[in-house]
């Protein structure tokens, strides 16, 4: 998702532009080098690997991605699992 990005530079290295800047969740890298159309796909898939393979060699570099929790009451984690709960939604005792 693009919104809130900010970009805080750009550079043209080797003939890749390259986009840097903050989203919710971390930062955006994009960018952008012109080929072949016919070469799209291969060369796209060595900067990715590239790319990854540096990060997986820096250990103080995490991938960011949005989170979302729920958290259930009580009485929503029985219905949930199944279980009726009594006239005053309370689960059932056992026996």
């Amino acid at each position: 998702m693009l919104i809130g990005l900010i970009v805080i530079w750009v550079r043209s290295v080797g003939g890749i532009t390259t986009f840097c800047g903050f989203v919710d969740h971390g930062v955006m890298l994009h960018g952008r080098i012109l080929v072949d159309a016919r070469q799209r796909r291969t060369i796209n898939d060595r900067i990715w690997r590239g790319v990854l393979r540096a990060i997986n060699y820096e250990p103080a570099v995490e991938f960011a991605y949005p989170t979302n929790r729920t958290i259930l009451s009580r009485e929503a984690q029985h219905v949930v699992a199944g279980e009726p709960l009594d006239d005053h939604g309370n689960p059932p005792q056992g026996n």
